[in-house]
């Protein structure tokens, strides 16, 4: 699904309803809202084990959705690359503490904020 226009609808009746989903490779997608990646990674959390969200776009909400209620330690590798302009140290920080290992499997490059 990488490079497409996802709705909300797409993820929150489709996708999270998929409790098998393994591996969801979202890069470059536009269209997702906490909503709809709220809904999978809630759905899918038992079965999920790669994401990622590459140039998604996402917005400061929705990666705050990601690193403090949606984070599965189930999950071994994120890839957040490009959230540099949204993504806060209270992100890193939540993902750091939450992440189960998955830290050593997280890409992701961000602003320093002092």
């Amino acid at each position: 699904m990488e490079n497409l226009q996802v709705t909300e609808r797409a993820l929150t009746e489709g996708l999270a309803k998929n409790g098998r989903l393994e591996i969801l490779h979202l890069a470059m997608a536009t269209g997702i809202t906490r909503k709809g990646l709220s809904a999978v990674l809630r759905g899918c959390q038992e079965s999920l084990r790669q994401l990622n969200l590459a140039w998604t776009s996402l917005c400061s909400d929705t990666l705050e959705e990601l690193a403090l209620d949606c984070l599965s330690p189930k999950l071994e590798r994120l890839n957040i690359s490009g959230c540099r302009d949204t993504l806060e140290d209270l992100h890193v920080e939540a993902i750091t503490l939450r992440s189960g290992g998955i830290l050593y499997n997280c890409y992701f490059k961000y602003k320093i904020h002092h």
